[in-house]
């Protein structure tokens, strides 16, 4: 039953009329992802639908993925790669827009249990230099 709740919250959110749904775009895939691998813990009898549910997530926006390093080909469930759109979302335009909202700012990157220490201080750290290049471009 979480896992329907968290699929449907994700695109009950997504989908909202009047709210600006880029900047949630990150912290909704990375909390999903996170939620999905902690769930795919608890029980064996969740496992590989949660494993379905990650494999798919994973190649259709791997891109997203590889931005916190995280592994998209270590699911047992294998979706049809011809329809994987990973690359779409590998544009750091889906990190600096929920960075520069103010109701994420790096808040979801800095909870995510997904994450070691590192990894979410180089994420920071790239993000930064990101939106510092981005205003340098505005500007000139």
């Amino acid at each position: 039953m979480t896992l329907l709740y968290l699929l449907n919250e994700a695109t009950v959110l997504t989908q909202a009329d009047q709210t600006v749904t880029i900047s949630m775009f990150g912290p909704i895939l990375l909390n999903l992802l996170s939620n999905l691998e902690l769930e795919r813990k608890k029980s064996e009898r969740v496992y590989l639908m949660c494993d379905a549910l990650i494999s798919s997530l994973k190649t259709r926006f791997g891109g997203f993925y590889k931005h916190f390093s995280i592994e998209i080909d270590n699911c047992k469930v294998k979706i049809n790669t011809n329809a994987n759109t990973s690359c779409l979302y590998d544009d750091p335009l889906f990190l600096m827009s929920a960075v520069v909202d103010g109701r994420f700012k790096f808040q979801w990157i800095n909870e995510c249990t997904l994450l070691s220490d590192l990894t979410k201080t180089d994420i920071i750290s790239t993000i930064k230099q990101c939106l510092i290049k981005a205003s340098i471009k505005l500007n000139s």
